[in-house]
């Protein structure tokens, strides 16, 4: 496939180093991680034609997995790169990471950091729930789903909708948090 890169594991590392330092730890769990390197990589194919960390991303229950993602993560931990804390999200068991290496940013070119940036800015605050529904809401996931493919063709990721370019009625209607301000406002008007 055009544009696809074979897997780089400097820049897989480096980029999980990077959502680490550069993400309110609050949500950001196993889960969200994997998201965060699905936009990375498919953000990045959709404006540049080529892929971040050349990883496959796999289609599972929870959303885009990178083929990879799991095995880096521990192989990370077992060289000490980050270290692994259970936590708790709401109700539910999470694994979580802290870093204990700093990024190394020269593995990237200027397009790769500048789309670092952005993936950590526009997914800081959303927990992986609100991203695993995003990303189930996308083209490459729709047609992988559809197709019965266990694994996301970035070739469909040019007919994604970029994210804050929706009409306001779909973000609004599918935001948790913007129902649940809605929720409140309403029981504070009726008193």
């Amino acid at each position: 496939m055009v544009g696809v890169r074979k897997f780089d594991r400097k820049k897989m590392k480096n980029a999980i180093l990077y959502f680490l330092e550069h993400i309110n730890n609050e949500h950001l769990g196993k889960t969200k991680m994997m998201k965060l390197l699905y936009y990375l990589d498919f953000d990045h194919y959709e404006q540049y034609g080529k892929s971040v960390t050349g990883d496959v991303y796999l289609r599972l229950p929870y959303g885009p997995v990178p083929k990879h993602g799991t095995e880096m993560l521990e192989q990370m931990a077992d060289d000490d790169a980050i270290l692994p804390v259970r936590g708790k999200s709401g109700p539910y068991n999470q694994q979580r990471y802290i870093s204990e290496e700093a990024t190394d940013l020269s593995v990237f070119d200027g397009s790769e950091v500048a789309q670092l940036e952005k993936v950590a800015i526009t997914w800081e605050h959303s927990t992986a729930a609100e991203m695993e529904q995003a990303s189930h809401s996308e083209i490459p996931w729709l047609v992988a789903e559809a197709a019965h493919k266990s694994q996301l063709d970035y070739g469909m990721a040019q007919f994604r909708t970029p994210v804050g370019e929706e009409p306001e009625d779909k973000v609004f209607s599918t935001s948790p948090k913007f129902n649940n301000f809605v929720k409140k406002l309403a029981g504070k008007n009726e008193g």
